[in-house]
């Protein structure tokens, strides 16, 4: 019973994270690609995390 259940558990997350990428779209998956590729990349947006100075903290300036 058990291995069912990991089996249908597998199969729901992979089905969504197709779902998930169809949305998003090739760009966006590639971009996240790359930044998830990056080592420690997490550990440097805590580190730092301050909004650059052109988005302000409102949003991009125009």
């Amino acid at each position: 019973m058990e291995r069912v259940v990991d089996s249908a558990c597998r199969r729901f997350e992979e089905d969504f994270a197709e779902q998930v990428m169809e949305r998003l779209g090739p760009s966006v998956c590639a971009r996240l690609e790359d930044l998830l590729g990056r080592p420690h990349v997490l550990a440097e947006l805590k580190s730092d995390p301050q909004v650059p100075p052109e988005y302000g903290r409102n949003g991009p300036r125009s």
